[in-house]
């Protein structure tokens, strides 16, 4: 049993919401606004910052093919395409390391279909990854949020024939 979970503490753990229907959600996606959540103070401070994650992520979205909307710049695309990156970071007491969760999701506006018919802003795809990291490494964290971003690029390259 220690084996497995140390394997599990080393490795982290990921799933999420990547099927045939979220990707059809994907498809026409020419522009998209990018939005970081601010991170935990501990974790900033031991050098993970929201500026780091949003840039690795708009670099890699911008490589793709995709235009990001810069930040104060009102979304304008059709459906209000966002990229939403959260994550919660928890310093473990005195071992030296932080528990982290990271979501990355595709939110859009979307059409209910029963009456009465609305528009709403819903997550149409999304990913998640937990896992640890000691306090020395807190930028390794960056990885694993591009290795979400390359998820999302995959799912969204696989929905519009690229």
């Amino acid at each position: 049993m220690r084996t497995f979970l140390l394997a599990f503490v080393l490795v982290g753990m990921a799933w999420g919401q990547d099927d045939s229907v979220a990707r059809n959600s994907l498809v026409g996606i020419k522009q998209l606004e990018v939005s970081v959540a601010d991170l935990n103070q501990d974790i900033d401070a031991d050098g993970l910052h929201v500026y780091d994650l949003r840039t690795d992520a708009e670099l890699a979205l911008r490589k793709a093919g995709l235009r990001v909307i810069p930040d104060g710049e009102t979304n304008v695309a059709q459906g209000w395409p966002m990229l939403q990156i959260d994550m919660i970071s928890l310093p473990r007491g005195e071992d030296g390391l932080y528990t982290f969760s990271i979501r990355a999701e595709m939110r859009q506006a979307v059409s209910l279909t029963r009456p009465p018919e609305r528009v709403v802003f819903a997550t149409t795809w999304s990913t998640w990854y937990v896992g640890h990291v000691g306090k020395n490494n807190a930028r390794d964290v960056r990885s694993s949020v591009l290795d979400l971003v390359n998820q999302f690029l995959n799912a969204w390259l696989a929905a519009n024939g690229k």
